[in-house]
């Protein structure tokens, strides 16, 4: 299975979310940045579509240049072939590990503006990831992230990794850091306390819940085939898992008043600025 082509025909919904959330902070870019051209990465890249139709096409910014990272082959295979031109490249960096991104630092630094949408769930050490954003913005430099807090059938997943039909699974599913953030009851003032001893200024610092309409079962189930924790599983206890998923997700959805395909998702979404 081909990540990067899955996700760009089953994100139909993330994609909708993020275009909202980057249309609400226009003004603020614009404000920020002005007529002049700017540079720009965007971080957790995936497909590249993002950035590409997104970031480039709506944000009615002139860019100098734009760069996508992740850690993903297959993402970035994909952006490669569908989206570099003159303007947009690929590249690829664990922002988590500070040897890479001291490379990186040698020949990329200095950008007007950092993006990332939908990866520092999948982080452990935020506060390090920050630092090193940090690192990539020139003084007054923005960040603009939206980070996935939670969603309603994540209890799904942990409750099927301790079930003992997948238990071998557990340590595989569970250690993925959205699982630990999600426990988080105090995640925005960890967030805002991280931002600020880092040295930004919050522009923006909002909590948001959106529910997401899949619309059939095939929606859903390949939106979450992307999960990667199942690269662990052969294809057919994978397949099998993503069956049951689906059916527990559709009865909690159901048990909050929503149709069998919606999902409700709590994002922050935050807009700040690097200090002088």
């Amino acid at each position: 299975m081909d990540v990067g082509k899955l996700y760009h025909s089953a994100n139909k919904v993330s994609f909708a979310i993020v275009f909202d959330f980057i249309k609400n902070v226009k003004h603020l870019l614009k404000d920020e940045i002005g007529d002049r051209k700017c540079k720009l990465l965007d971080i957790g890249t995936g497909d590249g579509r993002v950035l590409s139709e997104i970031i480039i096409k709506e944000s009615d910014l002139k860019f100098e240049k734009a760069l996508g990272v992740d850690i993903n082959d297959q993402m970035l295979n994909f952006a490669k072939k569908t989206y570099v031109n003159d303007l947009m490249k690929f590249e690829k960096l664990n922002i988590e590990d500070k040897k890479e991104v001291t490379e990186f630092l040698k020949h990329h630094n200095n950008f007007d503006i950092v993006t990332s949408y939908y990866c520092l769930q999948w982080i452990l050490d935020i506060e390090q990831a920050l630092k090193n954003i940090s690192e990539f913005l020139k003084p007054n430099g923005i960040f603009h992230f939206v980070f996935l807090k939670s969603f309603l059938s994540e209890s799904a997943f942990i409750e099927m990794a301790n079930s003992s039909k997948y238990h071998e699974y557990k340590n595989d599913i569970l250690k993925w850091p959205c699982f630990t953030h999600s426990k988080n009851d105090n995640i925005d003032k960890y967030f805002e306390n991280i931002l600020r001893n880092t040295g930004f200024t919050v522009k923006l610092f909002e909590s948001k819940t959106i529910i997401g309409n899949f619309e059939t079962k095939e929606g859903l189930k390949n939106f979450f085939a992307m999960m990667p924790f199942l690269k662990a599983m052969p294809d057919g206890v994978k397949e099998e898992f993503l069956k049951d998923y689906v059916e527990k997700s559709k009865m909690i959805s159901r048990e909050h008043g929503l149709s069998d395909f919606e999902i409700e998702a709590s994002f922050l979404n935050c807009f700040v600025v690097k200090c002088e």
